[in-house]
């Protein structure tokens, strides 16, 4: 994966007039009729949950490689080797959504997700810090998993060219259990304020996997000295171990 120039970066962050923004919607609550970015910290479960959709094409029958946090993600059609942690509290705490201005925690609890550094990949994790949804990747996965990574204009991040991803390429993840091989089905491009709402983002699928970044493709709206108003969203489905 091509690096960022250490002129480019200041404290892990890419200048704002270039880098994606902070993705919004990460953090949903309840269903696509009532879409919340965060529920309150009290609140154990998610007040609606969406109706887990079956997925044909993952290896339900056999846990090969049971469920475990991801350590690097390899995707070979656009030359990404990076590792991967998890999108944290702590992370949350010093980020902030650039469209909005808002914080990424608000009172402990996390409404936006904005990786620290232009090269890496976060993991959006359920349960913790109001966090709804984000499975564990592996052939058991009851959920979707959610990758997230900044993309750029006129400068090296590490999710700018998911949006190229067509149907059948693959994205390795891997585990302290193992490798799991997913393939893309299909990428859709909802607007950030719509994203909680988009059901590829909040159906709970087994086996499936969700690239995140921000629109810096073609005619993205950019506001605020360059900030995407869009995202994109790749998927994937877990290939028959």
């Amino acid at each position: 994966m091509r690096r960022p120039s250490k002129e480019r970066v200041a404290a892990g962050v890419l200048a704002s007039e270039m880098l994606c923004a902070a993705v919004l919607g990460a953090v949903i609550v309840r269903g696509p009729e009532h879409p919340q970015l965060s529920r309150p910290a009290s609140t154990a479960v998610a007040a609606s949950t969406p109706v887990a959709t079956s997925a044909p094409t993952s290896s339900q029958a056999d846990a090969t490689v049971p469920s475990a946090p991801p350590t690097n993600l390899h995707i070979p059609a656009i030359g990404v080797d990076v590792s991967v942690s998890p999108y944290t509290a702590a992370e949350a705490s010093r980020r902030a959504d650039g469209v909005t201005g808002k914080p990424c925690l608000v009172s402990g609890v996390i409404t936006c997700v904005n990786p620290a550094s232009v090269d890496s990949v976060v993991w959006q994790v359920g349960g913790v810090a109001g966090v709804a949804f984000g499975s564990e990747p592996g052939t058991d996965a009851s959920g979707t998993v959610y990758f997230y990574g900044h993309a750029a204009t006129g400068a090296d991040a590490v999710f700018n060219d998911i949006a190229r991803l067509k149907p059948g390429d693959i994205a390795t993840v891997t585990t302290a259990n193992g490798e799991l091989h997913y393939q893309v089905q299909r990428t859709v491009d909802p607007a950030k304020s719509a994203f909680a709402s988009t059901s590829e983002v909040v159906d709970q699928v087994p086996g499936r996997l969700l690239l995140i970044s921000c629109d810096h493709g073609p005619g993205a709206k950019l506001v605020n000295g360059g900030y995407s108003t869009g995202n994109i969203v790749v998927v994937l489905q877990l290939e028959q171990q």
